[in-house]
C-alpha cells in the first residue's frame, strides 16, 4: 500500500467487522458457543477476506469483555480504517491522531457517542504504537495521550421517543397482539409486566422459565435470563444477548392473562427440535430484528384502533402516539413506571428492572411500600373495571 493514495489493489477492497462461532462443550457437559471478534479485509467482489492484524487490538482491549462491547469497538476500528484508506486515501501508518479527530467530528451523533468513539481510538492508537505500526509524538507522554479536541456538532434533530403508555390502553394493546402478532404477544406481557429487553425476550428457553406461588392466592413467574447464543447458524453474532443475568419476576397482571397466554403460546408454538420459546417462520430461534418487525406491526393496529375510537381523547391519544418514535423499548418503559409508582427505593427500581447502575431508575423514583403488590393491585383493579 502507498502512504499517499492508497493502491489500485486496494479501491476493491473494503474494512469489515466479521464474528467466528464456534460450538464447545463445557466441562459440565453443556453446550455453547464461543464467539470471536475480528476486524477483515474483504473483497468487494467476491466476498472473501483476510483477517487483519488489527483484531488483535479487540482481543487484547476488549477480550474480557461481552461480545457485544467487542462488536461496537470493531464497528468505531473498522469505519475509522474505512475512513482512512477510502476517503482520506492514506493507510493507516500514516494516519495521525488529528486524523481520528475529523473522524470523529463528523459523525453526527451524540456527545456521548463521540466521547466513546474517542475512547475506543485513543486505545487503537496506542495498540499501534505498541505495534510500530504508527508513532505519537515524543513531546506527548503516552499515559496522558487521549483523542480529543474534537468540535461538538448538534445531532440533526431526530423525532422525539417516548417511553411510556397510558395504563389503561395496555389491554388493548395486548389484545391488538393477540390479532396480529399472536406469537410474540407473550414477549409483549413479559416486557410489559417484568421489564425484558427484546433481546432478552427472543433469548428465552423453555427452561428458563419457573411458575411458583408466593401465597395462596397468587401465582407468578420467574425467568432466568442469561448470556447464550440461541443461532449459533448465522454468520454474525445473534443479538438476543442479555444485557444484566438476572432471575426476573413477572407481575402477573389482568387476572390470569399471563399463565392463559403462557399456555397457548406452549400449546401452539412449542418445538421438538428447539427449546427457544420464540420462533421464527422457519422454526428457528427469532432474531431481535424478526421480533422488532412483528411488534411494528401491533403498533400500527394499536394507532389505528385508537383513532377509530369514538372517545376524542383517545383519538387525541392516536395522534400522540403516531407523532413520537417508539418501538419494543416502551414496554421497558411502561414497566419502570408502573414500578416507579409503588416505590421511592431507587435499589429497588434499578432490581426489578435489571439495571447496572441506578442512574437509570432515577427517572422512574416516586413512592414506596410493597412493589409487586400495589402494581398487581392497581392493574387488576383497572382490568376488572374494563370487563364489568
Amino acid at each position: 500500500f502507498y502512504c499517499k493514495g492508497v493502491s489500485f489493489f486496494m479501491q476493491n477492497y473494503k474494512w469489515i467487522k466479521h464474528i467466528f462461532k464456534e460450538p464447545f462443550v463445557c466441562d459440565n457437559g453443556k453446550a455453547t458457543t464461543i464467539q470471536t471478534v475480528t476486524i477483515c479485509l474483504q473483497d468487494i467482489s467476491s466476498g472473501r477476506f483476510l483477517i487483519s492484524p488489527f483484531s488483535s487490538f479487540i482481543l487484547e482491549e476488549f477480550g474480557c469483555k461481552k461480545t457485544s462491547s467487542q462488536i461496537a469497538a470493531a464497528n468505531v476500528v473498522v469505519a475509522f480504517l474505512n475512513y482512512i484508506y477510502f476517503f482520506l486515501e492514506k493507510t493507516i501508518y500514516c494516519a495521525t491522531p488529528q486524523d481520528a479527530v475529523d473522524f470523529i467530528d463528523a459523525k453526527f451523533v451524540k456527545r456521548n457517542t463521540k466521547d466513546a468513539y474517542a475512547n475506543t481510538l485513543t486505545k487503537f492508537f496506542l495498540f499501534l504504537h505498541k505495534s510500530n505500526m504508527i508513532i505519537i509524538p515524543n513531546n506527548i507522554p503516552l499515559e496522558k495521550f487521549h483523542i480529543t479536541g474534537y468540535m461538538y456538532a448538534p445531532v440533526q434533530r431526530k423525532q422525539d421517543v417516548i417511553h411510556n403508555i397510558k395504563t389503561e390502553y395496555l389491554p388493548l394493546f395486548i389484545q391488538c397482539a393477540k390479532d396480529v402478532a399472536p406469537d410474540i404477544v407473550l414477549g409483549i406481557f413479559l416486557q410489559l409486566f417484568g421489564g425484558l429487553r427484546c433481546s432478552e425476550v427472543v433469548s428465552l428457553e423453555y427452561s428458563d422459565i419457573a411458575i411458583s406461588s408466593k401465597d395462596s392466592n397468587i401465582r407468578t413467574m420467574f425467568i432466568n435470563l442469561r448470556d447464550k447464543d440461541l443461532r449459533p447458524d448465522l454468520p454474525n453474532a445473534f443479538t438476543a444477548k442479555v444485557k444484566v443475568n438476572r432471575r426476573q419476576e413477572i407481575i402477573p397482571a389482568f387476572g390470569t392473562m399471563l399463565f392463559d397466554l403462557y399456555e397457548s403460546h406452549r400449546t401452539s408454538y412449542k418445538r421438538t427440535d428447539t427449546l427457544a420459546i420464540f420462533i421464527d417462520a422457519n422454526g428457528k430461534a427469532m432474531t431481535s430484528k424478526t421480533y422488532a418487525r412483528k411488534f411494528q406491526k401491533v403498533k400500527k393496529e394499536f394507532i389505528k384502533r385508537l383513532s377509530e375510537s369514538e372517545d376524542i381523547s383517545t383519538q387525541s391519544y392516536a395522534i400522540y402516539l403516531s407523532t413520537y418514535k417508539w418501538s419494543t423499548h416502551i414496554c421497558r418503559g411502561v414497566f419502570s413506571n408502573l414500578i416507579a409508582d409503588n416505590s421511592n427505593n431507587v435499589s429497588e427500581i434499578a432490581a426489578w428492572r435489571g439495571d447496572k447502575s441506578l442512574v437509570s431508575s432515577l427517572t422512574y423514583l416516586n413512592d414506596n411500600q410493597v412493589v409487586a403488590e400495589k402494581t398487581l393491585k392497581t392493574l387488576n383493579k383497572l382490568y376488572e373495571g374494563e370487563n364489568e
